[in-house]
């Protein structure tokens, strides 16, 4: 594509999306972060930065920290941000780099790309055919309570030992049993999400599972796993074949599947060491 006529303007910098191979793909043709001017490469070697012009009076680090908390100003930048890589997506592999990516050359650009060149080049080979999915999973806690009151020994033994009692024998039994029914329902739930994410990795190549800390069980389906894998093209499909028997295993559990994300979670390149504006 043509030069912006502003990239020789000091009064404009680079903003960086992400990091990807120096060829002859095609780029997304969108408006940038800024709409007056679309994506191209930098390229150095054999990488190229996914860049687009921006005024460095809005984007400088001075300017930029005071536009943080103006969500008026930052939602559709960082809406554009978003869509410009996920359209990268279906293109090229790129390592996607954080909101804010600023140099004021393209010097500085040439700079990162030569002084992390390494670095980058594994993640791209790591994230080559690859995608970032993520998963949700989900447990009703009255299903969970009724598996648990069914099958499980402990529970079943003392809800036994309730029948049959009265007055204050059977409140301080009742309040023990539900004090055991809520551990053991708990119990059951971090077994499910471990059950799920290890099925999960049996067509992922990599993931990242965030810890969900597990709060008493409440009326509404509680979050258990939430998980981000890298699945290759090629196993998407049975990689959804996974997540239905999650569903028909799994009793009481169902999932959200979202993406497929630019790689945020795979992305180890330390794009924070990198010049700033």
């Amino acid at each position: 594509m043509s030069v912006p006529d502003y990239q020789n303007d000091p009064a404009w910098g680079y903003y960086v999306y992400g990091i990807t191979t120096a060829d002859h793909k095609p780029v997304p043709d969108l408006p940038g972060i800024e709409a007056v001017a679309r994506p191209f490469l930098v390229a150095e070697g054999d990488l190229a930065a996914l860049v687009s012009m921006v005024p460095l009076e809005h984007f400088a680090e001075e300017g930029l920290e005071e536009r943080l908390s103006d969500l008026n100003w930052i939602e559709p930048r960082a809406r554009a941000h978003q869509e410009i890589l996920a359209a990268t997506l279906g293109q090229r592999t790129v390592i996607p780099l954080r909101f804010g990516t600023i140099f004021r050359d393209e010097t500085g650009i040439h700079t990162m790309l030569l002084s992390h060149g390494a670095n980058f080049r594994r993640v791209l080979a790591h994230l080559h055919n690859r995608l970032e999915w993520g998963v949700r999973l989900y447990v009703d806690p009255a299903q969970l309570a009724a598996q648990v009151a069914a099958n499980n020994p402990r529970v079943r033994t003392l809800a036994a030992r309730c029948q049959g009692k009265s007055g204050g024998a059977a409140y301080l039994l009742g309040k023990k049993l539900n004090q055991l029914l809520s551990e053991e329902s708990t119990r059951l739930a971090e077994t499910y999400a471990h059950t799920a994410h290890q099925m999960l990795l049996n067509c992922a190549v990599d993931a990242h599972a965030s810890s969900v800390e597990q709060a008493a069980m409440k009326q509404e389906p509680t979050l258990i796993l939430n998980g981000a894998y890298l699945v290759e093209h090629a196993q998407t499909g049975s990689f959804n074949a996974i997540l239905e028997q999650i569903g028909s295993k799994l009793i009481g559990c169902s999932f959200q599947l979202t993406g497929p994300w630019p790689p945020y979670h795979f992305a180890s390149a330390r794009d924070e060491d990198s010049p700033h504006a």
